[in-house]
């Protein structure tokens, strides 16, 4: 298999295909060019540099590809020594920290690095990149569904607070709305009786306009004059009924008081 040459930095010149993004941290060149060719074979186009500094300028480089899995050597001490680069960027990408020294590695295990101990364990370099990768999307899960149901939860008081103050606000209202249909009540029922008694009133004035009005008076007088003709009607009526019981005394007795009567009427 053709090997990508290396530059004089120790950068390697990555394949233009579309591989998975991997950094590697290895300062030792034959080491360097072996695990290329592993990861060359796991379809990786592989970036690598021989110390920590160099790598972190890559990654805040964002005019570049990004990088999906770093490979760093615990034993890099140049600038930035490679467990402490390991530990500044867990949570960002997965990582697979190798050495060639016991030691060094027992001292990442109990942080929950995966390792690759070399050369001793390069057949398992496969298996160890799968885990690291698999360790860190299932960690990558749990952190994102717990800041989920935190967020949720802060939703839920958000809303329930909300709901609180709704009905706060609802009973309030309720409140007022009851104080506002009870004043509208007695503002119909006062309306009412006052209604009534201006409509006494326009009977009143009415019934006083009606006096004072020409037409009333001029019927007023029509009566009169009717009553003073009906008196004077009857009168002469009486009159021709008492000369007919002029001879009986009994009957001008009886006829005597009508033509009293007659006489008054009329009169005011």
């Amino acid at each position: 298999m053709k090997m990508t040459p290396l530059d004089k930095d120790g950068v390697l010149v990555p394949y233009q295909e579309n591989f998975i993004n991997l950094l590697l941290v290895e300062d030792k060149e034959q080491c360097r060019i072996n695990l290329i060719g592993k990861f060359r074979q796991m379809n990786f186009e592989v970036e690598t540099f021989i110390n920590c500094s160099e790598a972190q300028k890559r990654l805040d480089d964002e005019n570049q590809p990004g990088i999906d899995f770093l490979v760093i050597d615990a034993d890099v001490v140049n600038g930035i020594d490679g467990i402490s680069f390991a530990r500044r960027h867990r949570e960002k990408y997965p990582i697979l920290l190798i050495s060639s020294k016991s030691e060094s590695l027992d001292e990442v295990k109990e942080e929950g690095f995966i390792t690759l101990h070399k050369p001793d364990e390069d057949h398992l370099l496969a298996n160890k990149i799968n885990r690291a990768k698999h360790e860190f999307l299932e960690a990558k899960t749990i952190k994102e569904t717990k800041d989920g149901l935190e967020n949720l939860q802060n939703v839920v008081c958000d809303i329930q607070g909300n709901l609180n103050s709704l009905v706060d606000v609802v009973s309030c209202h309720s409140e007022k709305t009851q104080q506002d249909l009870k004043d509208i009540k007695d503002m119909f029922v006062e309306n009412r009786e006052t209604q009534k008694v201006k409509e006494e009133q326009n009977k009143k004035l009415s019934l006083m306009e009606l006096l004072r009005s020409p037409n009333l008076k001029n019927m007023v007088e029509l009566i009169k004059v009717a009553f003073s003709t009906l008196r004077v009607f009857l009168i002469i009526v009486m009159l021709i009924v008492m000369m007919f019981a002029s001879q009986n005394d009994k009957v001008k007795e009886i006829v005597q008081p009508y033509i009293s009567g007659i006489i008054s009427i009329g009169k005011p």
